[in-house]
């Protein structure tokens, strides 16, 4: 927020919203998605398995190692 880029009126997305189709994503090539997982692990890792299913099928995202 500091540096102007997130204020107090960007749109916050929750997760699911994307994964059901409810909310598009992103609009263009440079804008970024942050995901703040910090529910139970096992829960957070069952939505990002769904997720990524979902974006593939769809043939979206890119892959990165970390």
């Amino acid at each position: 927020m500091a540096a102007g880029t997130v204020t107090a009126a960007t749109r916050v997305v929750e997760l699911g919203e994307l994964a059901a189709d409810k909310h598009p994503g992103r609009g263009a090539d440079k804008d970024i998605t942050v995901c703040d997982l910090t529910g139970v692990g096992v829960q957070d890792t069952a939505i990002a398995g769904f997720t990524l299913g979902r974006a593939r099928a769809k043939g979206l995202g890119t892959a990165r190692s970390i």
